[in-house]
């Protein structure tokens, strides 16, 4: 493949923007492709991936309402969408052909792009492109300027409308191709410009910066909550103490806490440690299974499990044990009242498989300081 021809909607939170002007100028350097973005009028857009969103987020909403399969974030959907709506190519036959020929779903894949995996607070930062609104056609043919060693710079090519076919010229094969200069156009009707598109690393530099101050007050707080936080009569973190750390970015472990982003963890020992794999500030904990989420835990294994240390959001307290509907039963005089008794405990006891109730003030003061982190830091991509 040698031109990348991409046709989308004009939605300038996803596709029309300066963000991806300036990717269409790194697609030489990046995939040895020239890419060319074309853009549909207002309200002319639909196409086939409109059709396929409205699958998803109809499938979503059926087992929501309907099924009482409770999504609870990103990772859940994908699960979901991944099990039931995965559709394998196949060979379509007769009667699929004769029906539709064109725009045919031939199969659908998903895939999950975890937390970690887009930097938001080192994203390239780039100079708005003015015009841009009433051009339809964008061209990353020059890629990046020839006077610029760094690379921050590239040249875009515009113009209103894409120029691949005409009613009086029929098809133009010089500027499907990317070359521009056999185009036999009309100059009056038909023109392109270019601009330069500048990439402003110090804007980026700053991001950085930012970044680096909401981790240093990440670390320096969880350090003040593994000290007990306000209750520091209680000592340090000791074995055994449980925190609740936020899971955006632990790699590996946030199916296993049933879409809640909190998730309790023993701690093996309250040292805070810098070495290993990790290669940051690290705590070492007993990972235990989820029975119920946000409530209930069973017994961790024995297996170690290091999350950094950041992603701390309370101090270290002692897990309850959760009461039995047995006990509740055996406390009552009566039969009608001992079967009363028994019926309400019931319906309240914790699944079979529970070891440990997490308790609710603990959990509603971790959600109440994440809720400050993200105002605090509103541009950072670490929570």
């Amino acid at each position: 493949m040698v031109n990348a021809h991409l046709w989308s909607d004009g939605c300038a939170g996803q596709f029309k923007n300066k963000d991806q002007f300036y990717w269409l100028t790194t697609g030489f350097q990046a995939y040895g492709i020239r890419l060319v973005h074309n853009f549909f009028q207002s309200c002319h857009g639909k196409g086939p991936s409109d059709s396929e969103g409205a699958v998803v987020k109809t499938g979503v909403r059926k087992h929501e309402f309907h099924r009482g399969t409770y999504v609870a974030d990103t990772e859940a959907a994908f699960n979901l969408l991944s099990e039931h709506y995965t559709k394998v190519a196949h060979e379509p036959s007769p009667a699929e052909v004769a029906r539709k020929e064109r725009h045919t779903i031939a199969s659908r894949t998903f895939h999950l792009v975890p937390d970690d995996r887009v930097d938001h607070a080192r994203k390239t930062v780039v100079t708005p492109i003015s015009g841009s609104s009433s051009r339809f056609c964008f061209d990353g043919l020059k890629g990046p300027s020839a006077n610029d060693v760094s690379g921050s710079d590239a040249t875009l090519v515009y113009s209103e409308l894409s120029h691949y076919f005409t009613a009086s010229q029929g098809h133009c094969q010089a500027c499907f191709v990317g070359h521009p200069e056999g185009c036999t156009a009309d100059p009056a009707v038909y023109s392109m410009d270019d601009t330069l598109v500048e990439r402003n690393d110090a804007s980026r530099s700053k991001s950085t910066t930012d970044r680096t101050k909401a981790t240093k007050h990440r670390l320096d707080r969880a350090r003040d909550l593994l000290r007990g936080g306000q209750n520091r009569g209680r000592g340090k973190a000791a074995a055994g103490d449980w925190v609740l750390i936020y899971l955006s970015d632990v790699e590996g472990v946030r199916a296993e806490a049933k879409g809640s982003a909190l998730a309790a963890v023993r701690l093996v020992d309250g040292d805070v440690r810098t070495t290993g794999k990790m290669r940051r500030a690290h705590l070492l904990v007993h990972w235990p299974a989820v029975v119920t989420r946000e409530m209930y835990y069973a017994e961790p294994n024995g297996d170690q499990h290091a999350v950094p240390l950041e992603k701390l959001v309370s101090p270290p307290f002692k897990m309850a044990v959760p009461p039995r509907a047995a006990s509740a039963a055996a406390s009552s005089s009566s039969s009608s009242a001992a079967a009363a008794a028994a019926a309400a405990a019931a319906a309240s006891s914790p699944p079979r498989k529970a070891r440990w109730h997490l308790p609710s003030g603990v959990l509603q003061t971790a959600k109440a300081l994440v809720v400050h982190d993200k105002r605090l830091f509103p541009a950072d991509a670490l929570l």
